[in-house]
C-alpha cells in the first residue's frame, strides 16, 4: 500500500509541473509562437493529429518531415486500403 501511494504521488507530481509548465508558456505566449508556423498546415483536428505525429516522428528519427512523409506515403495507403478491404470482408 505505501508503494502504490508513492508511485501515485510521483505520478501526481509530473502533473502538477507539467501542467504548471504549459500555463507558464501560455502566460509567455511562447505556445502561439510554437505553433505559428503549423497554423496553415492545420485546419481540423485530424489534420491537427498527423501533423504533430509527423512532426514527432521526423523529430525522433532526425529526418525531415517531407523526406518521411514522402517516402511513407504509399505504405500507408496501402495499408490502409488493406485494412478496410479486410474489414468490408468481415462485416
Amino acid at each position: 500500500m505505501l508503494v502504490a501511494g508513492k508511485e501515485l504521488f510521483d505520478i501526481m507530481l509530473v502533473i502538477s509541473v507539467m501542467v504548471a509548465m504549459l500555463k507558464a508558456l501560455r502566460e509567455m505566449g511562447a505556445d502561439y509562437k510554437m505553433f505559428s508556423p503549423l497554423r496553415k498546415l492545420i485546419r481540423s483536428p485530424m489534420q491537427a493529429c498527423f501533423v504533430l505525429d509527423l512532426a514527432a516522428t521526423a523529430g525522433i528519427a532526425s529526418v525531415s518531415p517531407v523526406e518521411l512523409a514522402r517516402r511513407n506515403f504509399v505504405p500507408v495507403i496501402c495499408g490502409l486500403c488493406a485494412t478496410a478491404l479486410v474489414a468490408i470482408v468481415i462485416m
